[in-house]
């Protein structure tokens, strides 16, 4: 696989990932607001900045922590978090990718 796939494979992961949060966000009728000031009530509170830059696309993948921060707001079961653990995996870079000059 040449980098470009695996930087295209990347985009793709971040894009899903990023897709299956905001879904679940209008599906419970959340705003980033509503995860703000829930996630700190259940003691993982993520920040605004770090909240919408989760759910932005201009913006790098998110930690993990942040992944399950929001998904735990939303009432994510371990089906759907298991589905955004893959997602997330295959947003990092590959171990054995090589370094960009």
């Amino acid at each position: 696989m040449s980098g470009g796939d695996d930087a295209e494979d990347r985009a793709a992961a971040l894009a899903a990932l990023r897709e299956q949060l905001r879904d679940a966000l209008g599906r419970k009728g959340l705003t980033r607001k509503d995860i703000v000031a829930r996630s700190a009530v259940a003691g993982t509170p993520r920040g605004a900045t770090t909240t919408s830059q989760a759910l932005n696309s201009s913006h790098p993948a998110p930690s993990w922590r942040t992944v399950t921060a929001v998904a735990g707001v939303l009432g994510a079961d371990e089906s759907t978090l298991g589905q955004l653990r893959e997602l997330w995996r295959r947003t990092q870079p590959r171990p054995d990718a090589p370094l960009r000059p």
